[in-house]
């Protein structure tokens, strides 16, 4: 995999007119195929291709990324996340964007972890019920908002449901915990 990261870095670069007539001179040497390959070219509908030939074959398998099992074949992640790269870089087209959505890819599997376990962080405290299995996920956003790495999007709704963002240890909550 870093070999062929590589041979497509020096591609680029020579494409880009960003290599030295040394280092042309060397690869040269070596029988370097300096030809851009189709396949480079057509990643999209490769990646997509493969995808959804995976999906028909084996249906939906997420992994706890947002990613998908590959049963071996690495290039499915890696089509995954190569397009959730160039999305975020404002680089696919209208109609890959649909196509992606249509299969229902996660673009950002962070933000949605994040917001599933907003939700039932949510409907256990205004239930009054136990929270002990939320203790990682409280910990967490306490310590993202002391350090100032928690966005305010997320604090605000932390806010609306009374998130405390300072640690209580009362007897009663830590029985409430522990419950």
């Amino acid at each position: 995999l870093k070999l062929s990261k590589w041979i497509g870095s020096e591609r680029r670069r020579f494409h880009k007119r960003f290599m030295s007539p040394e280092r042309i001179s060397l690869l040269k040497e070596v029988d370097f195929d300096f030809s851009e390959l189709k396949q480079f070219h057509n990643w999209f509908e490769t990646g997509y291709q493969a995808l959804v030939d995976h999906l028909k074959k084996h249906g939906k398998k997420y992994t706890k990324l947002g990613g998908l099992y590959s049963h071996g074949d690495r290039t499915i992640n890696y089509f995954i996340q190569k397009c959730r790269i160039e999305y975020k870089d404002n680089n696919l087209t209208k109609d890959q964007i649909k196509l992606i959505e249509k299969i229902n890819i996660v673009w950002d599997p962070a933000e949605t972890t994040w917001n599933k376990q907003f939700e039932t962080f949510k409907h256990l405290y205004s239930n009054g019920l136990p929270l002990g299995i939320m203790n990682s996920w409280v910990m967490a956003q306490r310590k993202n908002y002391k350090c100032g790495t928690l966005s305010k999007e997320k604090i605000k709704l932390l806010k609306q449901v009374d998130f405390t963002f300072e640690a209580t240890f009362d007897r009663r909550t830590i029985l409430k915990i522990e419950e």
